[in-house]
């Protein structure tokens, strides 16, 4: 599969690192769900589903992370923002959801792994 393929070709990398990610979205899930019904539980299992579920779990958090404008912090510094006024009143409207649907996607995807039948 070639970049252009991916998406790099006018759009850049964020286009290119969200088609990875969904390419790898459904497989990385039933990998992690396969390994916790087909193989004994390891150490290198655990990190196997980690790695495998990482994608679906960024997924929330990366789309809305990405969409956000680089300026806005700049800008929110410039006009005399602290960190924790830049944090609570820019930071945690733009990300607060996004991060708590990962956590708790990241929670249930660990369940149905751990979840043995």
């Amino acid at each position: 599969m070639s970049l252009v393929a991916l998406g790099m070709n006018a759009l850049g990398w964020k286009s290119a690192l969200r088609n990875l990610t969904l390419l790898l979205l459904l497989p990385g899930l039933a990998l992690a769900i396969w390994f916790s019904q087909m193989l004994p539980l390891t150490p290198l299992l655990s990190f196997l589903q980690g790695a495998s579920i990482a994608p679906a779990v960024l997924l929330p958090f990366g789309a809305r992370a990405l969409r956000i404008q680089p300026d806005l912090a700049r800008t929110a510094a410039g006009l005399g923002a602290t960190r924790s006024q830049r944090f609570r009143t820019l930071w945690l409207p733009l990300l607060g959801w996004p991060l708590a649907s990962t956590i708790a996607l990241a929670i249930l995807i660990s369940l149905s792994c751990a979840w043995r039948l």
